[in-house]
């Protein structure tokens, strides 16, 4: 997978931002919804630009909503192969005896095991926990 700042795969940056966006779009509902509030208490009517913004922010909080978990799910499963041939080859590389010593059944299992928790982690927990973060920060900001 490739590495945006050495530290963050692409897809972790990629489901932080889609998180981000949801939030933007969140903010933005809830500036629509005290605009139309306000508009109501004077006694106005909602113009075509509120309904029209009201509807993009409900798509853009929809699509960013909808793409992450398959993002998560496309990216779980490029790290997971790659990373279980990583695994393959290390164990060609040191070869078959030493394998052999240390009992190649319940080696290659746990490591194949190993192999897929640090997958779900890093795939779906570190760019969920980043959004948590920064959106508090950016609703403040925002506010």
């Amino acid at each position: 997978m490739r590495r945006v700042f050495g530290i963050f795969s692409a897809s972790t940056a990629a489901v932080v931002c889609l998180g981000l966006l949801s939030a933007v779009g969140t903010v933005g509902l809830a500036v629509l919804i005290g605009r139309a509030i306000d508009l109501f208490h004077a006694g106005q009517e909602l113009d075509l630009g509120w309904y029209l913004a009201a509807v993009h922010e409900l798509l853009l909080v929809a699509l960013a909503t909808l793409l992450t978990p398959v993002l998560i799910a496309r990216s779980a499963r490029k790290l997971t192969a790659l990373e279980r041939h990583r695994l393959v080859r290390h164990y060609m590389d040191i070869g078959p005896l030493a394998v052999r010593r240390l009992g190649e059944g319940e080696l290659v299992d746990a490591a194949m095991d190993a192999v897929d928790r640090s997958v779900r982690f890093r795939t779906g927990f570190i760019g969920p926990a980043i959004c948590a973060v920064a959106t508090p920060v950016l609703v403040l900001i925002s506010i």
